[in-house]
């Protein structure tokens, strides 16, 4: 009876071991933004960036969404982005956030509900004139066994703070 218990004990250590190294090696989802060239051809009119969310057993079954973020009047407005899916992995994002602001744009690759085997995220800073003056997609921990990209508020915040005008 003691054998078994160590032998059960053994093995769900192992499988614990193997799950981790598997989820290493796979790795966690990815996001890549990139700006879009106009005027290409299959694209839709207006089309501003270009998302790809990928997983090695997801393609296309991770939940890819984007928020735009500012300082109005004070105060932090998040407005939700649509994005239009153009292929299994790819999404076009039109401009959706009005000019003379500044604008960070989030984009978020969720495996899983509430991206609980793991997310990526990537940051987009938009200056007043709406130019693109980078794009930010950070590398990430591992948070219970899933590999976390998160954009916090305070990434948010500090971006925003580089694209206000001196």
């Amino acid at each position: 009876m003691f054998t078994s218990s160590v032998s059960r004990v053994r093995s769900r250590a192992l499988f614990a071991i193997g799950a981790v190294v598997a989820f290493t090696l796979l790795g966690p989802p990815q996001i890549t933004v990139r700006a879009a060239t106009a005027g290409a051809p299959g694209m839709p009119a207006g089309v501003v960036l270009l998302i790809e969310g990928r997983h090695h057993s997801d393609h296309g079954g991770l939940a890819i969404t984007g928020r735009a973020e500012t300082v109005r009047a004070g105060k932090r407005v998040t407005t939700p982005l649509t994005l239009t899916k153009t292929g299994a992995d790819m999404y076009a994002v039109s401009r959706q956030w009005e000019a003379g602001t500044p604008w960070v744009l989030v984009f978020s690759a969720e495996q899983a509900e509430q991206g609980n085997h793991g997310l990526a995220e990537a940051l987009v800073k938009i200056d007043g004139r709406g130019a693109i003056v980078g794009i930010e997609h950070p590398r990430g921990n591992i948070v219970a066994n899933a590999r976390v990209q998160r954009i916090g508020e305070r990434e948010v915040a500090a971006a925003l703070a580089t694209l206000r005008p001196r």
